[in-house]
């Protein structure tokens, strides 16, 4: 007996336009509801970069004032500077 491929259905652009609005959907619930998991807060900065959103905070006072109020944390052996320090 010989197998036959399947024949691929490739998802229409409608589909994967659905499934963008209900990922963003998903991630935005959980973030704002302060459930989101570690993995869940991964996937968004993923999302994002992939997506060509950025925001670095120099063009955005808000986003610089909250990047000030970020803590240094010192190690015996590493030293992490704030993402502002040059």
């Amino acid at each position: 007996m010989t197998e036959k491929k399947k024949k691929k259905i490739k998802a229409t652009e409608e589909q994967l336009s659905e499934l963008h609005r209900a990922m963003v959907e998903n991630l935005l619930d959980k973030i704002k509801s302060g459930t989101a998991s570690s993995a869940d807060l991964n996937t968004a900065r993923q999302f994002l970069r992939d997506n060509g959103i950025a925001c670095d905070g120099e063009d955005d006072e808000e986003i610089h004032e909250i990047v000030k109020e970020i803590p240094t944390f010192e190690d015996n052996d590493v030293y992490v500077k704030p993402i502002n320090e040059k």
